[in-house]
């Protein structure tokens, strides 16, 4: 990671570098388990504890102790989506890079990816899946 101050930011990550807030949008909030239960106080699961871990990265790589993250809530994933274009969120929490549709309803819909600007994933999507180097693992479909 370069160092905050020599990031030639614009946009989004320009906020979020002045502000040293980092907004998520996601559904919510509600409790999915394991997953994710949002209405704890932390938030705990699954998808929180990843999202803690890549803003602990950031808050490291880039130098930015101060580093806070702040969750926008939406009703439907179409709403999570309107969050970021409208400039309300900086970006979705991880688990938004499943497939899906957006607009959800309508005769323009189109798949996320394609609707929406998708930056590299951590998580990974379809057909894109983490493993580790030294995996046998040759592809999706060998289990």
């Amino acid at each position: 990671f370069p160092a905050a101050g020599d990031v030639n930011a614009s946009d989004m990550l320009a906020d979020v570098l002045a502000t040293g807030v980092l907004k998520l949008a996601g559904l919510g909030p509600y409790d999915w388990g394991l997953d994710a239960n949002y209405l704890a106080d932390p938030p705990s699961g699954f998808w929180p504890g990843y999202t803690d871990l890549l803003i602990t990265e950031l808050r490291t790589g880039l130098g930015l102790s101060n580093l806070t993250l702040e969750r926008v809530w939406a009703d439907s994933s179409d709403g999570v989506i309107e969050l970021v274009l409208s400039g309300e969120a900086h970006a979705t929490e991880p688990y938004m890079t499943t497939g899906a549709f957006y607009p959800s309803e309508g005769d323009q819909r189109l798949p996320r990816q394609e609707a929406t600007h998708m930056s590299c994933t951590t998580a990974g999507y379809e057909p894109v899946f983490i493993t580790a180097k030294d995996s046998a693992c040759d592809g999706p479909f060998d289990v």
